[in-house]
């Protein structure tokens, strides 16, 4: 597909930080990468002065493993790194599902913004592997400068009570 014009598009590396205890871990797999394209440029001309985008519901997914037990607390939190981004624009997580494992979760069903301060993702118990989360940015405009617009996540595993 050819396009006119420049256009801002969005990309956010995914990485997962260390744990603060040696035997669980974190594991995070997936990216997601917006590129704005005419079909969106066709909708924010006809009136929509920002749009959304959402990815797909699964398109990174958690493992929390080595939990000394079903009854080990752990929680996630999740942060913004990276460049600053334009006025208006925000990066959002979601649980889109449960995953598997005997483990309890909680927390995220809706949209959460991630900030660069950081933002509590979910709670749980136990492991729980392949835990399905889907991104969305609100706040692209015509009017933001044009170019790549770059974040990254990074994902924290705090151990509760082990």
């Amino acid at each position: 597909m050819k396009t006119t014009g420049v256009l801002p598009a969005i990309a956010l590396a995914l990485c997962a930080l260390s744990t603060e205890s040696p035997a669980a871990g974190l594991a995070v797999m997936g990216s997601c990468q917006v590129m704005v394209g005419p079909q969106w440029l066709i909708q924010a001309t006809r009136g929509r002065a920002t749009l959304p985008y959402t990815g797909e519901p699964a398109a990174v997914l958690l493992s929390v493993t080595g939990m000394s037990s079903p009854l080990a607390g752990w929680r996630v939190e999740v942060r913004r790194e990276g460049g600053a981004w334009p006025e208006g624009m925000k990066l959002w997580v979601r649980r889109s599902g449960d995953g598997v494992g005997a483990g309890r979760l909680s927390g995220a069903h809706g949209f959460t913004e991630i900030t660069p301060s950081g933002t509590l993702l979910c709670l749980g118990q136990g492991d729980r592997t392949g835990i399905p989360l889907q991104f969305r940015i609100t706040g692209l405009s015509l009017h933001a400068p044009v170019g790549a617009h770059m974040a990254g996540v990074s994902y924290g595993l705090i151990t509760i009570g082990e």
